[in-house]
């Protein structure tokens, strides 16, 4: 009887158990004779030689994957050769200690094939840049590796020590070292604050940035932008890349994008995550924006935000317009749009920081998340429904913002939406009590409707009229005033109207009337 191990991927070199024995299956391409073979390894079934036996087919896979000097008829001495025999096997470079930049090329190589071309020219080529800089290149001098990627600002050390542990991590698992010696470094550093941590503007700011961008004398143009940023939460370079053909009069499809890397615009034909998402049209705001944009004659194939010249927005400039330029010659920076307006005070038009673009994102998640709580309790699928239109995922939203619902209503963040005004002392503020009392009052007219309808179609008796007294002789007039009428018992007038209504929904209607009153007190 044989106990198989799961397949191995197709190409690749296998280990099978036969009648509680190990064997290793070459397939075709890599064995001596041209065919698939398969060669016993003279060891039990048992976890510590499959543990062994990995080990084996990890070196035969560094020699065909990474140092590629991989010889058929060598398999024998791959598998059985002693470790002195196996080092005198590779490369002059790699029979002694592998250093950095020699594991870094390697990693690459290796891992090129599943990065996107943005990550791997805008994040592998830097921290390669930065290696190739490094007065020492041996594992064994991580101290001093570590003082002088401390030069850089800390971010880019970060990035770079933290890209350099996972390439050590690699080298381990394939056994061309023995150990990380960057994972304690890396695991002491502090993660700087991302561009991408939640950091939003509020609806004044919001509206103050877009009316700077529409009266700025030079960078007017990119205000459709800016808004159409702050009205759908996409990304800049998804934006950027949208073409008419993807907007329809109901959604907004995101399925390219053009990123920035190393000063050059790049276009990719999908999303940051792979997928195409729609964005429904059902915010007023949003529906006026495009409508003012879109030509009479409009060429599917066009951008819908260009440069006064024509094509897409250039990113740079667009940066420089939100941030400000730097002056090579003077070692100046001129205020660019929202940096100027965060050196404001609040009385001054000004907004209380910089954030960067990456900050009308965050807006229209959190403004979006504000006014569905406005309307109602927010709801897991509503989580899951707002994530799909922005292109992120519920655990996100979850973390740094508080099946789907379909309520497209989630999008609708118009400007003249009111802004909630929190109560210091804890209780609700007026803006939530007004909140509470529309959404009584809705409840209270479907009822009524409800009523109304059964009532019409029979369903529900028709309130009695109370059978009629005997007439009383009318009181001598006095000369005081008599005294008020009564006042009718609230709670028996709705058992009369309303017989099969619980009474429990009197004393709801009851609080809603309060509420209301306290809400909007009535003039005297």
């Amino acid at each position: 009887m044989s106990t198989k191990k799961p397949r191995a991927t197709r190409g690749n070199i296998g280990l099978e158990a036969v009648e509680g024995r190990l064997r290793l299956i070459v397939p075709a391409k890599h064995s001596p004779t041209g065919e698939q073979k398969r060669i016993a390894l003279g060891m039990k079934d048992t976890p510590e030689n499959r543990g062994e036996a990995d080990k084996i087919i990890k070196r035969i896979h560094a020699h065909i994957q990474l140092i590629g000097d991989y010889d058929p008829q060598k398999l024998e001495e791959y598998i059985w050769g002693k470790p002195e025999n196996t080092a005198n096997k590779l490369p002059p470079t790699q029979a002694k200690e592998l250093q950095l930049d020699e594991l870094w090329t390697l990693f690459v190589d290796h891992k090129s094939k599943s990065w996107r071309f943005t990550t791997f020219m805008g994040v592998m080529k830097t921290v390669g840049s930065h290696i190739n800089r490094l007065t020492t290149k041996k594992l064994s001098d991580v101290l001093q590796i570590e003082s002088e990627l401390s030069q850089l600002r800390y971010t880019a050390k970060y990035r770079t020590l933290t890209k350099i542990s996972a390439c050590c991590t690699w080298a381990v698992h394939f056994q061309l070292i023995s150990h990380n010696p960057f994972w304690v470094i890396v695991d002491g550093l502090k993660p700087p604050k991302s561009d991408k941590d939640p950091d939003p503007f509020t609806r004044e700011e919001r509206d103050l940035i877009i009316k700077a961008y529409e009266t700025h004398p030079r960078y007017s143009y990119f205000a459709p932008l800016v808004t159409f940023l702050f009205l759908t939460g996409c990304r800049t370079g998804e934006a950027v890349a949208l073409r008419w053909k993807s907007v329809t009069e109901k959604y907004i499809t995101f399925c390219e994008s053009i990123s920035v890397v190393r000063g050059k615009h790049i276009h990719t034909n999908s999303t940051k995550t792979g997928k195409n998402r729609e964005f429904p049209r059902t915010n007023k705001s949003l529906n006026k924006l495009l409508k003012q944009l879109k030509p009479e004659n409009v060429n599917p194939d066009d951008f819908v935000f260009q440069q006064p010249g024509g094509g897409h927005i250039n990113r740079l400039t667009f940066h420089y317009s939100w941030y400000g330029q730097k002056n090579e010659t003077k070692g100046l920076v001129p205020q660019g749009i929202v940096s100027k307006l965060a050196r404001k005070t609040e009385a001054e038009g000004g907004i209380d920081h910089y954030h960067c673009p990456y900050s009308t994102r965050h807006t229209f998640i959190t403004l979006a998340l504000e006014t569905t709580a406005m309307e109602k309790p927010i709801s897991h699928s509503d989580i899951s429904q707002l994530a799909r239109y922005v292109g992120n995922s519920p655990a996100m939203i979850f973390e740094h913002y508080l099946g789907r619902s379909g309520n497209e209503k989630l999008v609708n963040t118009e400007f003249d939406s009111p802004s909630p005004q929190a109560s210091e002392d804890g209780k609700p503020s007026l803006d939530e009590l007004r909140a509470q009392l529309a959404t009584a009052n809705q409840r209270i007219n479907e009822l009524t409707s409800l009523v109304q309808t059964l009532t019409s179609s029979q369903k529900l008796p028709a309130p009695v009229e109370p059978a009629s007294e005997p007439e009383l002789p009318l009181p001598t007039p006095s000369k005081t005033a008599p005294p008020p009428p009564p006042q009718p018992n609230g709670k028996a007038l709705f058992q009369k109207w309303h017989p099969t209504k619980p009474a429990e929904e009197y004393e709801q209607l009851a609080l809603f009337m309060s509420l209301e009153e306290m809400v909007n007190p009535k003039e005297e």
